[in-house]
C-alpha cells in the first residue's frame, strides 16, 4: 500500500505542518510517498531531509489530477496513491481545500472532511456549530478589518459590554498566530490591528481569568469511535502563544492524563466525540476546553492537530497502530462514499416562455 503524506502548504503554519509531516513520514508502516507543498502552493516530490530546510530543486515539481490516483510529474506517474495523510495546518489545507482535491481524485484520506475543515478553520463559524450543539461557549462577536477602520468606536463599545479581559483572534488562523489580550479600550484597537494582519475578520471574545484548560480528541468512522484520554496544559499565563507551544525552551508543559475527577473527564469525553460528530470529521480531530466555576466551556476544535495529537490516545496505542487505523477508516469512508449514486435520469426537462 502506497500512503502520501502530503505536508508543508502555502500557509503561516508552513513549518509545524512540516514537522507533523516528518513524524508520521517516520511512523509509517507502509511505502510513503512525501508530498511537500512550499510557501507558494506548488507541490513537490522526492527525498524529504528528516531535519533542516527543504530543498526544492532537489524534489520534482508534480500535481494530481481530478479521478486520478496518480502523482504526476507533466504527464509522467511518479506513483500511484492508495491512500494520503493530510498532515496541513491552516489556511490552503485545513481549510477542506486539499480535502476536496483528494476527494475529486478518488483518493482516500486521513483527515477531516471539506465541510468540517472548512467549518472549523473559521472561528465564527465554529462557534455557531457548536451553539447549535448546545454546548457552553464564551460570548463573543465578530467584526472585520472594514468596521474597524471605519467605526472602531462602535467596537470598543460592543468590547465594553462583554467585559475585559478581551481576548481578539484571526478568525482562520491556528497555533496561535496574530492573538493578543486586551485589558483596555487602547490595547482592544492594537489587538485588532494585530488580528487584522493576518485575516479581514476577528473574533472578539470574553476572556476568561484563572481557569483550567484542558485538550481531548477523537477518531473514527460509521460506528466505530474512539476517544482519547484528557491532557490539561500548564505552565502559560493568559494564553499559550506561538512560542508556549513550539519555541524553544517550551513554556507549555502537560498533565497527562489529567488530574481530574472521573465526572469531569466523562463529560469532557461525551462533548469531545459530540463535538467530533456534530461537525462530522475524519480522521483526528482534538477539542479544547476551558473550565472555570465549575462550568465547561468548549473553546475550539482542530481538525488536523499538530502531530495528528498521537500523543492523547499513547496509552492505547504506537503511532504507528494509530496511523494505521485512521488509514483504514479513511478506506472505509471512501468506499462508502464510491458506493453512492451519482447519476440521476432526470425525465426531460422542456423549456417555456
Amino acid at each position: 500500500m502506497v500512503i502520501a503524506v502530503i505536508f508543508g502548504g502555502k500557509s503561516c503554519e508552513h513549518d509545524i505542518s512540516v514537522a507533523t509531516g516528518r513524524m508520521v513520514i517516520a511512523a509509517l508502516s507502509r511505502e510513503v510517498v512525501p508530498v511537500y507543498i512550499d510557501y507558494d502552493g506548488a507541490f513537490y516530490c522526492g527525498k524529504i531531509p528528516e531535519s533542516g530546510n527543504i530543498d526544492v530543486s532537489k524534489l520534482k515539481k508534480v500535481h494530481f489530477s481530478p479521478a486520478d490516483r496518480a502523482i504526476r510529474c507533466g504527464k509522467k506517474a511518479v506513483a500511484y496513491i492508495d491512500a494520503a495523510v493530510i498532515c496541513l495546518h491552516g489556511l490552503n489545507g485545513e481549510d477542506g481545500s486539499v480535502s476536496g482535491l483528494l476527494q475529486l481524485c478518488g483518493i482516500p484520506f486521513v483527515g477531516p472532511t471539506v465541510s468540517a475543515a472548512a467549518a472549523a478553520l473559521d472561528k465564527s463559524m465554529m462557534k455557531k456549530i457548536f451553539s447549535a450543539l448546545g454546548m457552553n461557549i464564551t460570548p463573543y462577536f465578530v467584526t472585520d478589518k472594514f468596521a474597524f477602520l471605519s467605526d472602531s468606536a462602535s467596537l470598543a463599545c460592543k468590547a465594553k459590554e462583554l467585559g475585559y479581559p478581551i481576548i481578539v483572534k484571526p478568525c482562520s488562523l491556528g497555533s496561535s498566530i496574530g492573538i493578543k489580550i486586551a485589558h483596555n479600550e487602547q490595547q482592544l484597537l492594537e489587538a485588532l490591528a494585530a488580528a487584522f494582519e493576518w485575516d479581514v475578520r476577528a473574533v472578539v471574545e470574553k476572556a476568561l481569568v484563572d481557569f483550567e484548560e484542558f485538550n481531548c480528541a477523537a477518531m473514527g468512522y460509521g460506528n466505530d469511535f474512539e476517544v482519547s484520554e484528557v491532557e490539561q496544559p500548564v505552565g502559560w499565563k493568559e494564553f499559550l502563544s506561538f512560542s508556549d507551544k513550539y519555541g524553544k525552551g517550551l513554556k507549555a508543559g502537560r498533565k497527562f492524563p489529567a488530574p481530574i475527577d472521573n465526572r469531569l473527564r466523562e463529560e469532557i469525553q461525551k462533548l469531545t466525540l459530540e463535538a467530533y460528530k456534530g461537525f462530522d470529521c475524519s480522521g483526528i480531530a482534538r477539542v479544547d476546553f476551558l473550565f472555570k466555576d465549575d462550568i465547561l466551556y468548549v473553546n475550539e476544535i482542530n481538525t488536523v492537530p499538530g502531530s495528528l495529537a498521537y500523543y492523547l490516545f499513547s496509552q492505547t496505542l504506537s503511532f504507528s497502530a494509530l496511523l494505521d487505523k485512521l488509514i483504514a477508516f479513511a478506506i472505509q469512508r471512501n468506499r462508502d462514499f464510491c458506493r453512492l449514486n451519482f447519476r440521476y435520469a432526470a425525465p426531460a426537462i422542456s423549456s417555456s416562455k
